[in-house]
């Protein structure tokens, strides 16, 4: 990718986050079985085989009949979740880092919590990078959003803030090009916050920057300065009907995780 230049569509965030094969409507996987690398146990989960996006939201969350975030297999004996088709697998020690997450007193307890949410858990045990922790938050908020619990569905919003600040200031990201996607969906949190004086600061600091007069950039930015005016907390869209590109199929594919560090 060129530098100061954004992704078409901001393509790697939707793909980190979707994943989703552009068809007529939501259809369900065929059955597979899947092991648990934790407690072996084999089982058939239902996951979604594709979906139709028809728009977006300021938080990038496709809307239309999808699933998202995308479904993962979700043990029913220990309740461990992950990405079926990592292409690293773990290897043994974090293998027992994981196992000794999932059998801890706080994950148990976490057994009826959204799938994302856990994985989320187990990846910052596996120390992830701050990015990939970021995006696992704001999934996991997602599913919450499907809930009466509102408070858990703030604080994995809140989560995903501190992992996202953690990561905007890096110095991988400081000194390189800006990261498109972070900055503004750093600043729909400052939104959904109510923290609409950094909202307008942050966007103020990055919108003259060449790197946004491209792409969805300036649609996403003028339409959050509006509901910064109008004081609006709600996720809402970005009501762009050039989300939607009929016979533009993308293909449907895993999550695929950074390699563990030393690998």
């Amino acid at each position: 990718m060129a530098p100061n230049r954004p992704s078409p569509w901001f393509g790697a965030f939707l793909f980190f986050l979707t994943l989703i094969a552009a068809v007529q409507a939501l259809t369900p996987a065929p059955f597979e079985t899947h092991r648990c690398p934790v407690c072996r146990h084999s089982f058939e989960p239902l996951l979604a085989g594709s979906g139709t996006q028809t728009g977006m939201r300021l938080d990038f969350r496709p809307l239309g009949p999808i699933a998202t975030p995308w479904p993962i297999p979700d043990c029913p004996k220990c309740h461990n979740v992950w990405f079926p088709s990592e292409t690293t697998p773990l290897v043994s020690r974090e293998l027992q880092t994981v196992a000794k997450t999932v059998r801890s007193t706080s994950y148990v307890r976490l057994a009826s919590a959204p799938s994302y949410h856990r994985l989320a858990v187990t990846s910052e045990a596996l120390k992830k990078p701050a990015r990939e922790l970021a995006m696992l938050w704001l999934a996991a908020g997602w599913q919450w959003e499907g809930t009466t619990n509102r408070l858990q569905e703030r604080a994995c919003r809140n989560q995903c803030t501190a992992w996202l600040d953690r990561h905007l200031d890096s110095k991988s990201v400081r000194n390189g090009a800006p990261d498109f996607e972070a900055v503004l969906l750093r600043a729909d949190l400052f939104r959904r916050a109510g923290d609409f004086d950094n909202a307008t600061a942050w966007l103020n600091r990055w919108a003259p920057q060449p790197a946004f007069h491209s792409g969805l950039a300036p649609r996403i930015i003028a339409r959050q300065r509006l509901l910064i005016a109008a004081r609006i907390l709600n996720p809402e869209p970005l009501e762009d009907p050039s989300m939607r590109r009929p016979g533009t199929p993308l293909k449907a594919r895993p999550l695929k995780l950074a390699p563990p560090a030393g690998h």
